[in-house]
């Protein structure tokens, strides 16, 4: 017989359930006898694949190798692992590949500035600012080469080959790894986007505006005109906020919890809420086994329209699978559970 033993960091869902995980890019196993010393049995294993598995093969023999027919809690099953690029669009494509080793090159062209233009910029003067770079054109486009300051000084980041798909989002963080590092004025400043023959697209950024504890965004059009809109890093811009209209009552008459927005989404998402009275409010991530994923607020908070965003992290701070979660807040007696969808 067998037994499985699970590598999930989740000992309370049983004892075969090691507080601990395995290092996708390879680390020792080893299994020791009662006595805690005695080392039974061990192995040391390199890079791991997905949908690859390791084993002996065949049972209990001293050969291990790879195998695509993973087979947790039955005989081990060999299937032949071949490494390569086996998506058929890239350049490099090997039909013969059945595990991709992420190799693939891609033909691609620059974008053209203008199709590729600042979407979306938060200047609220903290580590959560962030500028959004949007691809309006038709084609898969690169923007090795690309600078971004808020400065025509240029001296701020320049992009590797980052690849934009028709529609989709750059969304870079303040200070975050491959993404920029100068501060966005709370009182206003600029964002220049420049190409490599030295063209530049140039947004105004207004003062950064609060409205009952949620810090506004501002969205552009591609001729850099610009409004303050919730935000909405990474997903289609949110419609412009009437500033009166918003500002007439900044109290919430009772609380609410919105569905997430973008949803579904990859990876990042808003989620927005309203609290009528001060008090502790907290925000959890659950999967759908009910097991807690991420805790997002867990503080006392004022009265106001509220909103977080989830990065598709956990609490260790690894990046969660694809799938269904679910997001509840407890405010006071108030308590409100909703679902969401990670795409990957």
């Amino acid at each position: 017989g067998f037994i499985f033993v699970w590598f999930d960091k989740d000992p309370e869902e049983g004892p075969l359930h090691i507080d601990a995980k395995l290092s996708g890019s390879g680390e020792s196993v080893m299994l020791f006898d009662t006595d805690g010393t005695t080392v039974i049995d061990s192995i040391v294993f390199g890079e791991q694949f997905t949908d690859v598995s390791m084993g002996r093969f065949p049972d209990s023999s001293d050969t291990w190798t790879l195998s695509v027919t993973p087979t947790p809690g039955a005989s081990n099953v060999y299937t032949e692992v071949v490494l390569g690029c086996n998506d058929p669009d890239a350049s490099n494509y090997n039909p013969n590949a059945n595990v991709n080793d992420d190799s693939c090159v891609y033909p691609t062209i620059l974008c053209a500035l203008g199709d590729v233009y600042v979407s979306e910029a938060a200047n609220s003067g903290d580590p959560e600012d962030y500028i959004e770079i949007y691809n309006a054109g038709n084609v898969e486009c690169s923007l090795a080469g690309f600078q971004l300051d808020d400065s025509e000084d240029l001296n701020d980041f320049t992009f590797g080959n980052v690849i934009l798909e028709p529609g989709a989002y750059w969304l870079g963080y303040e200070d975050s790894t491959d993404s920029f590092s100068s501060g966005l004025g709370s009182s206003g400043d600029i964002v220049v986007l420049a190409d490599t023959a030295g063209n530049i697209l140039t947004v105004t950024l207004e003062a950064s505006v609060e409205v009952g504890g949620l810090q506004l965004s501002q969205s552009f059009d591609a001729d850099g005109t610009g409004c303050y809109t919730m935000p909405t890093p990474g997903a289609v811009n949110d419609t412009c906020v009437t500033m009166n209209i918003v500002n007439a009552g900044t109290i919430p008459t009772q609380f609410t919890l919105y569905q997430n927005y973008p949803n579904p989404f990859n990876p990042v998402t808003t989620l927005r809420y309203e609290i009528p009275v001060n008090g502790f409010v907290n925000i959890t991530v659950y999967d759908m086994l009910g097991r807690k994923v991420k805790t997002i607020i867990n503080q006392t908070q004022n009265a106001g329209y509220r909103s977080v965003i989830w990065d598709a992290k956990n609490d260790f701070g690894k990046l969660v699978t694809a799938g269904i979660y679910l997001y509840q807040i407890q405010a006071g007696e108030y308590i409100s559970t909703k679902k969401m969808v990670l795409l990957k």
